[in-house]
């Protein structure tokens, strides 16, 4: 590669930015200058970031007429900036990582490949193809995806999709002052409640309710983490004060990796990242899809482990607390069970993303 100037398109929430991040820093400790762009909701999720960042409008468009008349003009406004960066200059090398936010640098990108030579790249997170990604098939040389499946794409464009996993953090951040949880010498079975970025007060919910299934002598022997937003904190400890449970409550944990190789059994939302963590750290996991994800891409999600019986999938509005204790209880006493579970997501888990991603580059533009 003879220009190592790489840009990298993602923005909105961090399941899409916390995965370019990863690759971006790869990026820049093999010595590459990398440039995001990215919108302003999606900037907040890059301060770890380790190159330079352009930011521009955008929006999403759902809601009422006039909310998507003035996201069209943000996308519009964002389009414009995007392509003044991008033609100023004139970058070889350019990967997508989805959300709307990569629309106008994308579209930019596809108008500017007719007069330069620009290599152009996407990575799909989910297990379904999000919307924004799949305007730029045709365009892309290569299509990454993070689930080994049959993605419901045009034939023509299948021999483009390479299945690499998803770029992973270790630490969002090294500030782990208040967080060594675990005594590894007197360590209970654990559970954690885990919401994703932004943590979910309807899974605590189903946690409320869960937890009136568990006798003491479970309880005694359980330690619970729970990441419950700093406002629900209240209302959360007044419904489960009278069980005396060993618990860790916090709005978001810094040290995510030193819980989850830590973890017997997850409650969780089904974002690719959280998805992709479950993986690689091999835990049986009650999966609570967000019904209102677009696509339905939460329950896909989900669904990839569930086919494979490695979790169970459970809907909110409807949470089956006697399902979700019968799976505990044989997580709980089954070691062959877990083992089995260990060693089916072993064949699923890819580690090395950000290599295989650049090797992948390297190789097809030789």
């Amino acid at each position: 590669m003879n220009r190592k100037i790489i840009y990298l398109l993602t923005g909105g929430t961090g399941g899409h930015v916390i995965p370019t991040v990863s690759f971006g820093n790869y990026l820049v400790s093999l010595g590459f200058q990398c440039i995001l762009i990215t919108d302003k909701r999606g900037k907040k999720y890059t301060k770890n970031f380790l190159g330079k960042t352009k930011t521009i409008n955008a929006s999403h468009l759902s809601g009422g007429h006039l909310f998507n008349f003035f996201g069209l003009l943000k996308l519009l406004i964002g389009f414009f900036q995007s392509f003044l960066i991008l033609l100023l200059n004139r970058p070889h090398f350019v990967v997508s990582f989805g959300s709307y936010a990569s629309l106008p640098p994308s579209f930019s990108i596809k108008i500017l490949k007719f007069f330069f030579n620009i290599n152009f790249y996407i990575h799909e997170q989910n297990s379904i193809i999000g919307r924004a990604n799949k305007f730029f098939f045709k365009t892309a040389n290569i299509i990454f995806v993070n689930f080994n499946k049959n993605y419901d794409i045009n034939h023509k464009y299948k021999h483009k999709i390479k299945v690499v996993g998803l770029p992973r953090i270790n630490e969002l951040n090294k500030k782990t002052n208040n967080l060594k949880i675990f005594d590894r010498n007197n360590k209970k079975f654990t559970i954690f409640l885990y919401g994703g970025s932004q943590g979910s007060i309807p899974l605590i919910k189903c946690f409320e309710s869960l937890i009136t299934r568990f006798n003491k002598t479970e309880l005694d022997n359980i330690s619970f983490i729970i990441q419950c937003p700093n406002f629900y904190l209240d209302e959360l400890n007044k419904k489960i004060k009278n069980y005396k449970l060993d618990l860790i409550t916090k709005d978001f944990f810094y040290n995510l990796s030193d819980i989850l190789q830590n973890t017997d059994l997850v409650i969780s939302r089904c974002g690719a990242g959280t998805i992709s963590d479950i993986m690689f750290y091999k835990i049986p996991s009650i999966l609570v899809p967000l019904s209102s994800a677009k696509d339905n891409h939460q329950y896909e999600n989900a669904n990839f482990l569930y086919k494979k019986k490695c979790a169970i999938l459970l809907n909110q509005n409807n949470f089956d607390t006697l399902e979700a204790y019968n799976y505990f209880k044989k997580i709980f006493v089954g070691n062959n069970i877990r083992n089995e579970i260990k060693h089916k997501l072993g064949e699923e888990t890819i580690v090395d993303t950000n290599k295989i991603i650049l090797d992948l580059i390297k190789n097809e533009i030789k």
